[in-house]
């Protein structure tokens, strides 16, 4: 019946002994009833008392019956397997066994039935009790629930154990009622027939057996895509019977013995008392079983998300039976979620504004700080479009820019003026991305914005501060620069005055030279202070093209008298190019860099000779480069990396506040979206090593 089973040519086998190593090969069906597995020996062996008594002596037991597996040398050195239990009988009688090992009920039966009860004795207590069942082989655990079910509504109607008592009664056969034998000739005849159903029936799913099994290959192949199993539990055995999609999950080997404990002890510690307490409130109240929770994979130690449903059948009683259900891993779907848990936790509580558009830039959403920042609420922004926060200030020239790097590149970034709720504007700097969809579709956009006010408020402040710094810088610039024509204009009028006085004869002619020369003078002056207005005056905002060399050109006559009044000598190499920026903002940022190299040659070179500044343009890879060099011997390791800080200064407060080049590093990088780099180098000039710093300045250059 065994080999039957390994070799798949039988699904199940009757009532048999439940032990360790049958569960290996079957599943088996609740306990139908408990065999009493007993010694037996001659009535007249008077030297056999107790168990021990047994070690040297014969003990027969049956090939294929479980005493087989039960008797051990413990008990005896001369076990004596036997095929047949009426040879065993008659070995037992005739001396050739001293004792025989055989379940209680089934041997008194036979002995009845050979008038032997008389002449052989059993021991007082069982050797053992087994369990008894239906054993299912492995492949069919999806009918256990089923023959476990019908079991139990055999056992509430007094079927089974009518049928039990009956037909292993130890009462004597004659005994027994014609009413009784027709009882159970009935039962019998019942038997037979769902017998000869059920083989009827069996033969027809062998039919099937194949597409059947074709189908479940489809199940498994569609159960490993889903990372899902299926499983069986027995309340009565507390046995669980499971797909191996189920044991992959839990890292458990496929033929281990499955309990209530063992799956407990898979669950993550922190789950465990949870799953415990659901599991007694689904049997208390009746319900399905449906939870996630957490395995630690037994195997890789890897903690695994899963999703466990459950229904559970019961009997006429409401106890539970069986439950069957399935298993999943949704390890990806935690993970994805928690990581959309963080993403939406930081996007309610980053101090950004954050607004999310559909791709018609229809608002969809937006976070805290955008409604703290603009004032309005995301239920007054819904299905709007963002430019219900625009101004006036920004020109379209700006939107078209900021459209184009949107449509070729799918990110913009760069400092906007917008309108609040209450009608003031506000300074943000704001980053917008596009969203795509897996075909590269443009699904939406995403603006996340910095509100600068404050920040520009400030800088606005500086900005303030470095021009009055140079202001006082080309004060002396101004009063080197007009010492020469207020001494023109003075000579010639003391002159004109002072011949009047004298009465002396003045030509016409004389007197025009004279006023034409004042009026040069004049005129000279009068540039020099609108240069110096210009500059101090200047609208940050205000864009518009230029030439570079103008731009030099501007940036010499408000320096020139500063660097020639320290013997600095100015070298340039200027090209011939079109800039769209603010010009005072980079002649601003320029003067600071001038300024630094004077100070630095002023300081450190006693010899005026040695005082050189280098001026060069050049356009590299589309983008100008403006490099700056002078010669006085470089800065310091030490503060190399700080110069750009604010208020940084390693003079004096008297001369420098620290600013300067604080304000040129944000005018190239915020303003103009380049980038300033310093170094100390060595260099040739005129036969002669010089040294210095070098700062190199990269601007982007507007496309025609």
């Amino acid at each position: 019946m065994f080999e039957l089973a390994k070799n798949n040519k039988i699904d199940i086998v009757p009532n048999i002994g439940i032990t360790k190593n049958r569960e290996e090969l079957f599943n088996f069906s609740q306990p139908t009833d408990t065999l009493k597995i007993k010694l037996f020996k001659r009535k007249d062996s008077y030297d056999i008392t107790k168990i021990e008594d047994l070690k040297t002596k014969k003990l027969g037991v049956l090939l294929n019956n479980i005493c087989n597996v039960l008797i051990s040398k413990e008990i005896t050195d001369n076990k004596i397997v036997l095929f047949d239990l009426s040879r065993a009988i008659s070995s037992l009688t005739s001396g050739e066994l001293d004792a025989l090992c055989y379940p209680d009920s089934s041997l008194n039966m036979k002995l009845k039935e050979l008038s032997l009860e008389n002449k052989i004795v059993s021991f007082e207590k069982p050797l053992i009790e087994v369990k008894r069942g239906l054993g299912l082989t492995k492949e069919n655990f999806d009918l256990l629930p089923l023959l476990d079910e019908a079991i139990t509504d055999l056992k509430v109607e007094g079927t089974f154990q009518t049928i039990y008592s009956h037909w292993f009664s130890q009462k004597d056969i004659n005994t027994i009622s014609q009413s009784t034998f027709y009882k159970i000739l009935i039962i019998l005849v019942i038997v037979l027939i769902i017998l000869f159903i059920y083989i009827y029936g069996n033969n027809k799913l062998k039919e099937q057996y194949k597409k059947q099994k074709k189908l479940e290959k489809k199940l498994n192949s569609a159960q490993e895509i889903a990372k899902l199993g299926h499983y069986s539990y027995s309340f009565n055995k507390d046995l669980f019977v499971c797909s191996k999609q189920i044991d992959e999950i839990i890292g458990i080997e496929e033929n281990s013995v499955k309990n209530v404990d063992l799956w407990i002890k898979c669950i993550h510690p922190d789950d465990q008392q949870r799953v415990a307490l659901y599991w007694a409130s689904c049997l208390n109240k009746g319900v399905d079983y449906k939870i996630e929770y957490r395995f630690i994979n037994q195997k890789t130690k890897e903690i695994i998300w899963v999703v466990a449903l459950g229904e559970i059948s019961r009997d006429k009683n409401h106890n539970p039976i069986t439950m069957f259900g399935t298993i999943q891993n949704i390890d990806e779907r935690k993970k994805t979620e928690e990581e959309l848990t963080q993403a939406m936790m930081v996007f309610e509580n980053t101090n950004d504004g954050i607004l999310v558009t559909d791709k018609n830039t229809n608002i969809i959403n937006v976070n805290k700080s955008f409604e703290i920042t603009t004032g309005y609420s995301l239920k007054e922004v819904i299905n709007k479009k963002p430019s219900m926060l625009k101004t006036d200030l920004n020109k379209d020239s700006f939107y078209k820019k900021m459209w184009s790097d949107l449509n070729t590149k799918g990110v913009w970034s760069g400092e906007i003026i917008n309108k609040k709720k209450d009608g003031s504007n506000y300074y943000e700097f704001l980053t917008i991305n596009v969203i795509y969809g897996i075909n590269k579709e443009v699904n939406g956009y995403i603006g996340i914005f910095s509100d600068i006010t404050q920040q520009k408020s400030d800088e606005k402040m500086l900005m303030t501060q470095s021009k009055v710094a140079a202001v006082g810088e080309m004060l002396g610039n101004i009063s080197h620069q007009w010492r020469q024509p207020l001494s023109v204009i003075s000579t010639h009028a003391t002159g004109i005055k002072l011949k009047l006085e004298l009465e002396a004869n003045l030509e016409k002619e004389e007197i025009c030279e004279s006023m034409e020369n004042i009026n040069k003078q004049v005129q000279y002056l009068s540039k020099t202070i609108d240069d110096f207005r210009n500059f101090f005056k200047g609208d940050t905002n205000d864009i518009q093209e230029f030439t570079l060399k103008d731009a030099f050109s501007k940036l010499e006559q408000l320096t020139k008298d500063s660097l020639h009044n320290n013997y600095i000598k100015y070298e340039t190499e200027i090209e011939d190019l079109t800039l769209v920026l603010n010009e005072n903002l980079f002649i601003q940022a320029l003067i600071n860099i001038y300024n630094n190299a004077k100070d630095a040659m002023v300081d450190n070179i006693e010899n005026s000779d040695d005082r050189f500044l280098f001026v060069e343009t050049k356009v590299v890879n589309e983008k100008l480069e403006i490099l700056i060099k002078d010669t006085g011997y470089g800065i310091p390791l030490n503060i190399i990396d700080k110069i750009f800080e604010p208020y940084f200064t390693t003079k004096h407060s008297s001369v420098g506040t620290g600013i300067g080049l604080y304000m040129t590093n944000q005018i190239i990088t915020k303003q103009f979206n380049g980038q300033i780099f310093v170094s100390n180098i060595e260099f040739e000039n005129n036969r002669k090593i010089l040294s210095g710093a070098e700062f190199r300045i990269v601007l982007p250059l507007e496309k025609k």
